[in-house]
């Protein structure tokens, strides 16, 4: 779950900077919505790997091993 959370902060820094370097640009409003498409994008991803691991837990009785922050990392 860390590792999503970290890609998170990852697409809304990228998201942060790219407007910042577009702002009087034709491109920022196509930069402004397709990293709103990419943040939103890794939000549902997010929410659906966790939505899996969870029935996957209640289904089977072997615990789902989550990465350490220093693998994520890596």
């Amino acid at each position: 779950m860390r590792r999503h959370s970290l890609t998170a902060q990852a697409v809304e820094a990228a998201v942060d900077t790219l407007l910042r370097e577009a702002e009087d640009g034709p491109r920022a409003t196509v930069s402004a919505r397709h990293l709103h498409i990419y943040e939103d994008h890794v939000r549902r991803l997010t929410t659906e790997s966790a939505s899996l691991r969870a029935v996957l837990e209640a289904h089977t009785d072997v615990a789902i091993i989550r990465p350490t922050a220093q693998q994520t990392e890596a």
